[in-house]
């Protein structure tokens, strides 16, 4: 079926200028996705099977729109049907215009067969994550292109299952195969942000008066979801007697609320707006204020829910400064310290036998973590100074981090750039500074990697999303956050995960940020000194 779910978000504060370098993470957090063609060759003019639009709304008015077309190809004598799905979207994010595009393609067979899929994500406003996908047997191999089309070092190989459907053999689905109320329909598909094949199941209802547009219409209700370990919003649709989608609607509690698409005309989709929809500033709920002061709170202990997930204790990372006190199905219960306690050396000796180590992935480069360009390692030379490769590991990590925060300017409309680019651009938010201070660490020899969590705004009472760097200084990892706040936080932030990147293409594959945004959390705090 036609359905373009949005992916699990961070959300991030607006407080300081310390705190206007946080950003919503596309999942954590949203990503603009934008077509990488599927390879050209001299076609007919392709018969169009099917040409569809969308208007999408969400509280305060339009988002943007929803274009699906599908037509004929001929490829080396053999039919096949070239599928597009983009979905646009423009919103106030923090207060600032904002807007993405969503695109993606599938080449299928007439009997909804993938034989290939493309897909490219918006990184920065000069760069583009594109990505190719080839199906070989149980078996899907993906590679980043660069901005010629051409292959890269980039790759990643995920399962395949031979049963999973085109984009245009999902979207007729029900007019191929009437539904029924009472039964339940399982249809697989490529899902761009898990980054594999999915099954979503569709729970078919009864008509019902539903309103679209200025009138009620008696349609048809499905509700669609996918499996729990997804961490996807679900969605709800009506169909008419035909079988199509004439309205859908998603609750997401990070983002907007609940989003709504209508089927329209052209010329109502894609009617000029001005975005007038806020996303949410802090989405996640906290009971009660945290006063934050110098050097306070200095411990907190907090019980965090997470609305439809019935072991909530295996999301939080556990460290020093992050203990995990007790859980059940239905909460956590967290001690947080300002600071990490610090073990010396000589005391990881007597317990281990020998220094704590960091392996090799968080000091090789990777495709977020660009730490082999020659500008990262430039710019993390230049931040060290004179003599810089004498000076001790510590006091290299303190100068990159002062450089970061004081040569990168904060801007909101960059989604999620990799370090290289973020070294040329110089601007971004807390992904970018994190990704480049990352790049910078490993360029001059320490182990680092990134780390997604939730940090307190005191403006908005609640917590939202963030990144930050962590670094491996005498056998222990430590925050280094370029954005300064976690410095004005205190223990006010609670850690989620921490990735080294490695043989990551896509950042809404970290499953445990999709996870914390999927549900709607709440923090309550129990105790604060």
């Amino acid at each position: 079926m036609l359905s373009c779910p949005q992916p699990a978000s961070f959300r991030y504060n607006l407080g300081s200028p310390e705190e206007r370098n946080m950003k919503h993470l596309p999942a954590v957090i949203t990503l603009l996705l934008c077509l990488a063609p599927i390879t050209s060759r001299a076609e007919a003019e392709p018969k169009v099977l099917r040409e569809v639009w969308y208007e999408s709304r969400a509280e305060g008015g339009k988002l943007g729109c929803m274009h699906l077309r599908a037509e004929e190809v001929d490829r080396a004598g053999r039919k096949l049907i070239r599928t597009t799905l983009r979905d646009e979207m423009s919103y106030l994010r923090s207060g600032d215009p904002y807007s993405d595009a969503q695109e993606q393609e599938t080449l299928e067979t007439p009997t909804g067969e993938v034989v290939e899929l493309s897909y490219s994500v918006t990184l920065s406003k000069k760069q583009r994550l594109r990505i190719r996908g080839e199906v070989k047997g149980r078996e899907l191999h993906l590679c980043v292109l660069d901005d010629q089309g051409k292959p890269t070092e980039f790759t990643q190989v995920v399962p395949w299952d031979p049963l999973a459907l085109g984009l245009y053999a999902q979207e007729a689905f029900f007019e191929k195969h009437p539904a029924r109320p009472g039964e339940t329909v399982v249809i697989k598909g490529f899902n761009v942000y898990a980054n594999r094949v999915l099954a979503m199941t569709y729970r078919v209802l009864a008509k019902e008066a539903t309103q679209v547009g200025m009138e009620k219409q008696e349609l048809l209700r499905v509700e669609a979801s996918y499996p729990r370990d997804a961490y996807l919003t679900p969605t709800t649709m009506w169909l008419d007697s035909s079988g199509r989608v004439v309205k859908m609607q998603e609750d997401d509690s990070t983002l907007f609320g609940s989003m709504t698409r209508v089927l329209t005309s052209k010329e109502v989709a894609t009617a000029e707006f001005k975005p007038t929809v806020r996303d949410k500033e802090a989405p996640v709920l906290v009971n009660k204020p945290i006063n934050i002061r110098r050097g306070r709170p200095s411990s907190l202990r907090v019980r965090v829910s997470l609305a439809g997930d019935d072991d909530p204790g295996t999301l939080f990372a556990e460290d020093g400064r992050q203990r995990i006190l007790a859980a059940d199905n239905e909460a956590v219960e967290l001690r947080l310290l300002a600071r990490q306690p610090t073990i010396p050396v000589p005391v990881q000796v007597l317990l281990l036998g020998a220094p704590a180590a960091a392996g090799e992935e968080y000091l090789q480069s990777n495709f977020f973590i660009r730490s082999d360009d020659p500008l990262v390692r430039k710019l993390a030379n230049e931040a060290l100074g004179q003599n810089g490769e004498n000076k001790e590991p510590r006091e290299k990590a303190r100068l990159i981090k002062r450089w970061v925060r004081t040569k990168v300017r904060g801007n909101y409309e960059i989604p999620f750039a990799t370090a290289d680019e973020v070294a040329r651009s110089l601007e971004g938010d807390c992904s970018e500074m994190g990704m480049l201070a990352a790049a910078m660490a490993r360029a001059v020899g320490i182990p680092s990697r990134v780390a997604f969590g939730l940090v307190y705004d005191a403006e908005n009472k609640g917590f939202g999303g963030h990144l930050w760097t962590e670094v491996f200084l005498d056998g222990q990892w430590q925050p280094l956050d370029a954005t300064g706040v976690l410095d004005l936080l205190n223990a006010a932030y609670i850690r989620i995960a921490s990735y080294s990147m490695k043989d990551v293409l896509n950042p809404d594959e970290l499953v445990e940020v999709r996870r914390a945004f999927t549900g709607e959390m709440k923090v309550e705090v129990v105790e604060a000194r």
